[in-house]
């Protein structure tokens, strides 16, 4: 496309690009990161050799580190706070930056690999797309909070990448590593089976096996035990929570007649 078109085009892209980048500047200064809090929080607990479901050592790293965070159980599979551990040697101002660039690094990522894959597209295709990823105001709430969605985008993306590439390897190390973020994302494993590359669905279950093996080793069966039964015992007010979208959450929604507390009630 040439002409009138393209510079306006050009012109749109522009825009959505400063705006992006003046409400990233506006996130580094003013958020409290508060989810990348509550990872950073964990993280550190295990740099201690601390139990990270051990209320008390929870509540001692609290009053150590003095940040705010979300509120939360240790959710994530023990392995994604041993990937963590390089970021509890920053201050947490630091690493949350830190963690701001890396999400960043992400979502540059992601494009890059859905662009390789689709060269042919129109200019128009490719500036909509720029235009929405610079414009989603979902995306900028996730890195508000400091939420792990952009780093499970590049890597579902890079999977998808690596399936359509022929390389299987890269693929099952993608999938590993996404059931290490979030344990739901396990039913990328039927469905890679089921679209024909069991191959990869083979190689990432035995990728996953061995991070499950790392933290065997590390913290024995015993810890993994107490890990499932606080999983699987989560609180009601966070079943309930609309925004939760856990396979579990949702069936305990719909089966389960939970109703949402009046504003009046919270």
């Amino acid at each position: 496309m040439t002409g009138p078109g393209a510079r306006l085009l050009a012109l749109i892209v522009l825009f959505s690009a400063f705006r992006y980048l003046h409400d990233l500047a506006k996130l580094a200064i003013e958020s409290s990161f508060v989810d990348f809090g509550s990872y950073y929080t964990y993280a550190t607990l295990i740099g201690r050799g601390l139990n990270p479901l051990d209320p008390e050592a929870v509540a001692q790293v609290d009053r150590a580190l003095g940040i705010r965070r979300a509120g939360t159980l240790a959710p994530y599979p023990p392995l994604f706070y041993i990937a963590l551990q390089p970021l509890t040697l920053l201050p947490f101002p630091l690493a949350a930056g830190a963690w701001l660039a890396a999400n960043q690094a992400c979502l540059l990522g992601a494009l890059g690999l859905w662009l390789r894959r689709v060269a042919a597209a129109a200019p128009v295709g490719v500036a909509a797309a720029l235009f929405v990823v610079l414009n989603y105001q979902p995306l900028f709430e996730d890195f508000a909070v400091g939420q792990v969605n952009t780093i499970l985008l590049f890597l579902v993306t890079l999977a998808w990448w690596a399936v359509r590439a022929d390389r299987p390897w890269i693929a099952a190390a993608a999938v590993a590593a996404t059931l290490n973020v979030k344990v739901h994302y396990a039913l990328l494993l039927p469905l890679l089976w089921w679209i024909g590359h069991a191959r990869v669905c083979w190689r990432a279950m035995a990728l996953a096996g061995a991070g499950l093996g790392i933290t065997l080793i590390i913290w024995g069966p015993a810890f993994h035990l107490e890990y499932a039964r606080t999983i699987l015992s989560m609180p009601e007010s966070h079943q309930i929570w609309t925004l939760n979208f856990s396979p579990r959450a949702t069936l305990l929604r719909l089966i389960g007649g939970f109703v949402m507390p009046t504003a009046g009630a919270i």
